[in-house]
């Protein structure tokens, strides 16, 4: 017995005039992307909590004037919001920062 109808879908068997559509390509693989507010992609760097402060593996901060402030003896660090934050102030230097002008 030989089947005559279409296949499910609509799509007439291989070799019955209906040509084989091609096949699906695929699609690239995604690019990953720094996290906003990580540094610019620095070596160092890391995102800061929602609240502005930074996390203990990297306690300085960067603020969005890209100004890093350093947890001991700078008065500006505790009303810093930061943008980014570093595990030293030689990483953030090197992300392009500087330091307060006093």
């Amino acid at each position: 017995m030989q089947y005559v109808g279409p296949l499910p879908g609509g799509v007439a068997p291989a070799g019955e005039g209906t040509p084989t559509p091609p096949p699906v390509s695929t699609l690239p693989t995604p690019t990953t992307l720094p996290v906003p507010g990580s540094a610019r992609g620095a070596g160092g760097a890391a995102s800061p909590n929602a609240d502005g402060s930074c996390p203990a593996s990297a306690p300085v901060k960067v603020s969005r004037s890209h100004i890093y402030h350093l947890p001991s003896g700078d008065s500006s660090y505790a009303r810093t919001h930061a943008v980014s934050c570093f595990v030293s102030a030689a990483a953030a230097q090197a992300a392009g920062d500087r330091a307060p002008g006093r």
